[in-house]
């Protein structure tokens, strides 16, 4: 049934941001060329997205770039605004239904490590214990769906470390790897991050809703998007959504991958991102050929793992020098 009223302001307050801040992000979002560089960079001079829309000559960016978006801000005008004021009316009604929170960078659970990295995004959605959010000592699991048990038991032991160690751990939710790092973080008494490639409401893959169903509201789960409720998973928000695994974390864990696995794409985003990458020992197939490519990456400063999955020093040791970056 559609709600009478907009949600009141304590139910902005609940959901974590205010109509008229939501209403100058989606605004400002409609601005060609203006990304997650420039809303980070207003926000680290402290200009609010609403006065911004209202003034164009606060934007804190200089040269043609500069001088080019604040003539495009300028431009805003009834339908731009009115646009977003009804997406922003749509995402708030249907977030106060779900309970589902929505982050800005002014939130103090936005992630830190995403807020730091080249894909800050502006609006994050984000349920379950929402707290671990804060952590800064997170690492990103991920590898192939098809993982074999030899690289599976690897990444289950690398998760329970690091989970017992203090990290959160990471990943996609995605059928094979990522799922056993999520169970093993949660089996270790751990924290875990689902970054999602869809809204908050369709829970993807569809065959982990019964996960999904049964982590919901449990402590040290929290689940995070970077799409509006209601958008369904796609190849380019999978895409998206490995760029924001490395941007919420640290460092990153490649458990198995091939040369045309989608993990390699969380690979070349934790380079782009100048965040320490591992990898688990390549053997002669080819689902491990990716495994090879980041081991011998002359780019990569990296400890290289023995044949031992349980050669625990090693993984401490980089665990300890990936947390003080």
């Amino acid at each position: 049934m559609k709600r009478q009223a907009p949600p009141t302001q304590k139910e902005q307050k609940e959901i974590g941001v205010q109509l008229d801040e939501l209403v100058a992000l989606l605004t400002l979002d409609q601005v060609r060329g203006f990304g997650p560089g420039a809303f980070r960079a207003t926000h680290q001079e402290a200009i609010k997205p609403e006065a911004l829309v209202e003034d164009a000559n606060l934007l804190p960016i200089e040269g043609k770039r500069g001088e080019t978006l604040r003539k495009k801000i300028s431009s805003l005008g009834s339908a731009e605004y009115s646009l977003a004021k009804e997406r922003a009316l749509r995402q708030l009604e249907r977030a106060a239904e779900l309970g589902v929170k929505i982050l800005t960078y002014r939130n103090p659970h936005y992630p830190p490590n995403l807020l730091d990295s080249n894909s800050a995004i502006p609006i994050l959605y984000a349920s379950g214990d929402v707290g671990v959010l804060k952590q800064a000592n997170v690492v990103a699991c991920v590898g192939s769906r098809k993982i074999r048990p030899r690289y599976a038991e690897r990444l289950r032991s690398f998760s329970e470390l690091a989970s017992k160690g203090g990290w959160l751990i990471a990943s996609g939710f995605a059928n094979g790897a990522d799922t056993i790092a999520h169970q093993a973080a949660i089996a270790a008494g751990g924290t875990t991050v689902l970054v999602m490639p869809s809204g908050l409401d369709i829970p993807f893959p569809p065959e982990n809703r019964p996960l999904w169903k049964e982590w919901q509201g449990r402590p040290g789960i929290a689940m995070i998007s970077e799409f509006p409720l209601g958008t369904k998973a796609s190849s380019l928000t999978l895409r998206k959504r490995n760029k924001t695994i490395v941007g919420v974390s640290k460092a990153v864990l490649v458990a198995q991958t091939s040369l045309k696995g989608g993990t390699m794409n969380a690979y070349r985003f934790a380079l782009e991102q100048h965040k320490p990458v591992l990898t688990f020992p390549p053997d002669e197939n080819a689902d491990t050929s990716g495994n090879r490519l980041i081991r011998h990456d002359e780019n990569q400063q990296q400890d290289l793992l023995g044949e031992d999955a349980h050669h625990l020093p090693e993984l401490e040791h980089w665990l300890a020098r990936s947390s003080s970056i």
